[in-house]
C-alpha cells in the first residue's frame, strides 16, 4: 500500500518489509501442515494468476515475468517439497536449485532470495527459532549487500512476532480470507 499510494513515505516501505518474512515462515509451515500439497500449490498458482494483472497495473510493470510474490511462494513451496523428497531419494537434491533459478529467471518478487528464505525456514524447522532467526538475518544481510539497498533490513523486525508462534493453527475457518 505504501509503495503504491504513498511512495514518498519511507516509513510505510519499512513497515511493508515486515510482511515477506511472515509470508516466508508461514509458507514453510503450510508445506508441513497442509492436508493436500497438490491443492496448496494449485491455490498459490490460482491466486498468483488472479493477482498478477492488478499487481502489474498498480506498479506500471510491463514485459514478461511473474512479478507478484505469490509466484515466489509457489516456487518456494515446491523447493521445500523437493528438499523433503531428497531425504528419501538423494538424487532429488539435483532438482533443488530449479525453483530458486526459476524465481530468478521469472523475475518474481524477491526472486531467489525469497525462495531461499522459505526454504531456510523449512529446512531448519526442527531447530530452535533463534537458529532460524540468525540464518535468516544472515541471508537478509547478504541480500541487502547484493542489491545495495538497506530497506530489507527492516524485515528482521518480523522475527519478533514470529518468535511468538506456538505451532498452533489460528484463524479457524477463514483461511481463504487471509
Amino acid at each position: 500500500i505504501g509503495a503504491i499510494l504513498l511512495p514518498q513515505a519511507p516509513a510505510l516501505r519499512a513497515v511493508g518489509r515486515l510482511a515477506f518474512p511472515i509470508f516466508a515462515f508461514l509458507t514453510a509451515e503450510s508445506v508441513v501442515h497442509t492436508h493436500s500439497r497438490r491443492r496448496y500449490l494449485l491455490r498459490l498458482l490460482l491466486f498468483g494468476a488472479a493477482a498478477e494483472f492488478p499487481f502489474r497495473l498498480a506498479f506500471g510493470m510491463h514485459g514478461w515475468g511473474l512479478r507478484n510474490v505469490l509466484f515466489t511462494l509457489l516456487l518456494s513451496a515446491l523447493a521445500c517439497m523437493i528438499y523433503e523428497a531428497a531425504a528419501v531419494r538423494s538424487e532429488m537434491y539435483l532438482l533443488l536449485p530449479v525453483p530458486l533459478i526459476a524465481a530468478l529467471l521469472l523475475r518474481t518478487d524477491y526472486g531467489a532470495f525469497g525462495a531461499a528464505a522459505v526454504l531456510l525456514f523449512f529446512a531448519l524447522r526442527q531447530r530452535p527459532f533463534a537458529w532460524r532467526a540468525l540464518c535468516f538475518a544472515g541471508l537478509t544481510a547478504l541480500f541487502c549487500l547484493t542489491v545495495r539497498s538497506p530497506w530489507q533490513l527492516w524485515s528482521l523486525t518480523a522475527l519478533l512476532p514470529l518468535a511468538c508462534y506456538n505451532g498452533q493453527r489460528g484463524g479457524h475457518g477463514i483461511k481463504y480470507f487471509f
